[in-house]
């Protein structure tokens, strides 16, 4: 039986995988495709959450409004998205990670899943408790 790698892409991963592939390594960027063409990539749905409060304090500018945006990643049907159930937002506590609430529930969406975090954050890499691909 192959090997089926299950991957969560943290916010930035996710936006620069549909804008700007070219942000990744090649390794990285082949197991995301490998992932994808099996179906086993995942979103956490506090990731939109994330994008539209980017959004909304200019933080972050697609060159479409960030609804069209997640409305055209949503129609690919390329991603699958993880709502924030309450195992994970347990996690999300019981995990000890630094401050930021996106990143804390993205995190246990990985742990929860025992997905592979694509993230650039060092924070979260150096984490013993998530497995990581940057």
């Amino acid at each position: 039986m192959g090997c089926r790698r299950v991957i969560v892409l943290d916010t930035h991963a996710w936006v620069w995988y549909v804008d700007d592939p070219s942000q990744f390594a090649p390794k990285t960027l082949a197991s995301i495709e490998a992932s994808m063409a099996k179906g086993t990539v995942y979103v956490s749905s506090i990731s939109i959450w994330e994008i539209l409060m980017l959004e909304s304090k200019s933080r972050l500018k697609f060159g479409v409004p960030a609804d069209v945006w997640l409305d055209r990643c949503d129609a690919t049907g390329l991603f699958n998205y993880v709502p924030v159930a309450n195992a994970i937002s347990r996690l999300a506590v019981s995990l000890g990670l630094h401050g930021d609430p996106a990143d804390r529930f993205i995190a246990a969406t990985a742990v929860y899943l025992g997905a592979t975090l694509v993230t650039k954050d060092r924070r979260l890499r150096a984490s013993r408790k998530i497995t990581t691909l940057w």
